[in-house]
């Protein structure tokens, strides 16, 4: 059997709407595991799949991913929304939710995407990279 790309075990994350924890081990394991989580929490077509991702980001705690996590608060999945949240509150160290007034489950997705990346684009020098 053929070895899988980073991004086709991430493409295979999820399957008939259940979660496959073995791949997303797999997916851990490799070198480009963030690369390949970042480009799938935006761009994946399956809604359960960009969730996913989300939760597996705010594991990495990878600053990298910071852009497309504030991408990802566009989703129209407010599932989505509240990990990309989550995922960001972690990676930054801070609250940021709270701190700017915004809740994945109430607000809009461009109010969320907006008060955070006029949050980052202030803030984004004072993290460490």
């Amino acid at each position: 059997m053929a070895r899988l790309t980073t991004q086709a075990l991430v493409n295979e994350l999820v399957r008939n709407g259940q979660r496959d924890h073995e791949k997303a081990e797999a997916v851990k394991k490799r070198r480009n595991a963030v690369e390949a989580l970042r480009v799938a929490v935006v761009n994946h077509p399956d809604e359960e799949t960009r969730h996913f991702c989300a939760e597996l980001l705010r594991e990495a705690n990878e600053t990298t991913a910071v852009p497309e996590l504030i991408e990802a608060l566009r989703d129209r999945s407010p599932h989505v929304r509240f990990d990309a949240l989550s995922a960001l509150s972690r990676i930054l160290k801070t609250d940021v939710g709270w701190w700017l007034g915004v809740e994945a489950y109430q607000d809009s997705p461009g109010r969320i995407h907006r008060r955070v990346a006029e949050w980052w684009k202030r803030n984004e020098r004072y993290v460490w990279w």
